[in-house]
């Protein structure tokens, strides 16, 4: 029990609860990103095709998504 955090030993030795949890008490913590501009957060196809707008030049299935001047430049 020593790993335990819901417990904590007495001087008597005796286990005591240090929390008593709650069913109506949820506990969400969203998944930390490093933020590009606003923390956008994406799949792997999503990201995948964002890729291969950029390899196409600002254009995807046809569709024009950035204009030239906007385009980050490859190096």
């Amino acid at each position: 029990m020593c790993r335990s955090t819901s417990y904590t030993v007495m001087p008597s030795g005796r286990l005591q609860f240090i929390f008593r949890p709650r069913a109506d008490f949820v506990s969400y913590s969203p998944p930390t990103f490093k933020s590009l501009g606003g923390g956008i957060v994406s799949t792997a196809k999503d990201f995948t095709r964002f890729g291969q707008m950029l390899l196409n030049g600002g254009t995807l299935d046809g569709v024009r998504i950035l204009s030239p001047q906007s385009r980050p430049q490859h190096r």
